[in-house]
């Protein structure tokens, strides 16, 4: 009996011996999938101890150590599709790997396919399409229309040829230059871009029509910028009894463009900014807060309970680094919603009274107009590092750091004091109307 004992143990010994080495030469077990016109080549005893990132899934990174490999190859020399994208723009991956920390493997069922988004879905009318289903990109492209990173190739692109005058519009516009293709991205098993349409005016006639501006219009003008940005039609706008202009996509001029790509015109409405008058003030008693300056703009103002007296926000700089249309528009909803309107407009504007347009701080054009009510009052320097653009504050003067009170430039650079106020223009139009 002893000895059948002891024969036992050392049998079931070998037995969790075998079972441990099996689950750690193969950790992922067999590769799972089995495609169709494919090979699938694994050697199981591959190791890495480096990770990746995997761009197919937007930056998930896999650690390593990979312990296993698996290389799927597609007949006809088609990309196998479904392996991790480990490239931005290195030809097409075909292994999958083993990841030891998750016990699965990477990537998802392969699948090969020559049309992965099937035949080109759209025959527009006045126009002829001619498709390429071979042509293949492994490189990443970004599409600015979605604004998406696409990861994984493009594999089939069609061209889509209006008569002239017309001109096509809904083709993806990317980066690298799509060159007004309509592209398949094999990932996503998706056609790229809109309905293609041939169109002479593709954004229509232009869509405001604002009493208090000018608008000429050019609907065959053409230009093609980039990679490439295409365009068709052009309105110039200008105000009749104002200095600045709130509304063109633009840094540098007062055009607003018909894209070709999205049949839309870029930019939003355009609204007219006029002089600063001192006298026109929108007060909320309720939240110490109120703009000084016009009747939907100004500088912000709050009240000091300490010298009961008003003072303005200053210290209030912007990040040259950031999209023009994006500078601090948080803290102008902030303010807008506590002076009553529904939001805010604009913290930047284009200068209407100079030969040389370039899109300016709306403080850089007031400071001049603006009298502090007090020269012994308070100055107001906001904690900028409130959570305003997440939502996390009420009124504006939750977010004061500190008050300067007296002579500002005694203690303060003088550009903060006098130059960098909190300037800005609201939606016109007030809550509840």
């Amino acid at each position: 009996m002893a000895g059948s004992a002891a024969g036992l143990f050392l049998l079931a010994m070998l037995v969790g011996i075998a079972l441990t080495t099996a689950a750690t030469d193969r950790p992922c077990g067999e590769f799972p999938w089995s495609p169709a016109n494919a090979t699938v080549d694994c050697d199981y005893s591959y190791y890495s101890s480096y990770g990746f990132y995997d761009y197919a899934k937007y930056y998930i990174y896999y650690s390593g150590p990979l312990r296993g490999r698996c290389a799927v190859n597609c007949s006809d020399d088609i990309p196998v599709i479904g392996p991790p994208v480990t490239s931005y723009s290195g030809p097409a991956n075909h292994y999958y790997y083993c990841n030891e920390a998750s016990l699965s493997w990477t990537g998802t069922e392969p699948w090969c396919e020559d049309k992965p988004c099937g035949k080109f879905p759209w025959s527009p009318a006045d126009a002829t399409v001619d498709c390429d289903y071979s042509y293949y990109s492994p490189r990443s492209y970004w599409d600015y229309i979605t604004r998406t990173q696409l990861y994984g190739g493009l594999r089939g692109r069609c061209e889509v040829r209006c008569a002239p005058p017309l001109v096509t519009t809904g083709a993806p516009l990317l980066h690298p230059d799509g060159r007004g293709y309509f592209y398949c991205h094999a990932q996503t098993a998706t056609w790229l871009g809109q309905g293609p349409q041939c169109q002479e005016r593709p954004c229509g006639e232009f869509p405001w029509n604002n009493p208090d501006v000018t608008v000429e219009c050019d609907y065959d003008y053409t230009v093609a910028w980039g990679w490439p940005v295409s365009y068709r039609g052009r309105c110039r706008v200008s105000c009749l009894n104002a200095t600045m202009l709130v509304g063109p996509s633009g840094d540098r001029n007062t055009d607003y463009l018909c894209s070709v790509n999205n049949a839309s015109w870029t930019g939003s409405e355009p609204v007219c900014i006029g002089g600063f008058d001192n006298s026109s003030v929108t007060e909320s008693e309720a939240n110490r807060v109120r703009l000084v300056g016009g009747e939907f703009y100004g500088c912000v103002e709050l009240y000091d309970d300490v010298t009961q007296q008003w003072g303005p926000v200053t210290g209030f700089r912007f990040d040259e680094f950031e999209p023009a249309h994006e500078f601090r528009m948080a803290w102008a909803d902030l303010v807008c919603r506590d002076v009553g309107f529904t939001e805010g407009l604009a913290t930047h504007v284009l200068p209407l009274d100079s030969s040389y347009h370039w899109i300016q701080t709306i403080s850089s054009q007031f400071y001049r107009s603006y009298s502090r009510p007090s020269d012994t009052g308070p100055n107001f320097f906001l904690n900028t590092s409130s959570p305003v653009s997440a939502g996390g504050v009420q009124h504006l003067s939750d977010t004061v750091g500190r008050v300067v009170r007296g002579d500002c430039g005694a203690t303060e650079n003088w550009q903060d004091c006098d130059y960098y106020l909190m300037c800005l223009a609201c939606q016109n139009q007030t809550e509840g109307k």
